[in-house]
């Protein structure tokens, strides 16, 4: 819904990160910035990550450690 809008990736990327967590009064998540928990998945192609295609996910990381394959 808000691709849409007329919202860019980013900015919807921004909104269910950080915006959210501001919203949510907690500062530890949201953003990748140093001393703030981050859970990633990191995949090869943007599609992939829509479809939910595990098999183009290059890195994961969980508290902003790799999870070795």
């Amino acid at each position: 819904m808000m691709a849409e809008s007329g919202m860019s990736p980013k900015a919807i990327l921004m909104s269910a990160t950080g915006g959210a967590a501001r919203a949510m009064k907690v500062n530890d998540i949201g953003t990748l910035e140093k001393g703030k928990w981050a859970d990633i998945v990191v995949y090869d192609k943007i599609r992939s990550m829509i479809s939910k295609n595990t098999e183009t996910i290059s890195a994961v990381y969980v508290a902003g450690n790799e999870v070795k394959k």
